[in-house]
């Protein structure tokens, strides 16, 4: 896991989990970024 978060964790939050967030609908977006928050924290 560690080759992993050195290389392409960064890479994969920011290209695939935020810019699927920015396509939530307003109303949803706390919510949204709550769960990947979630999501994020598995990985540490």
């Amino acid at each position: 896991m560690g080759e992993y978060m050195a290389r392409r964790y960064g890479q994969f939050m920011r290209d695939w989990y935020m810019a699927k967030l920015a396509q939530v609908a307003p109303a949803d977006a706390p919510r949204a970024a709550e769960v990947v928050g979630e999501i994020a924290a598995l990985y540490e």
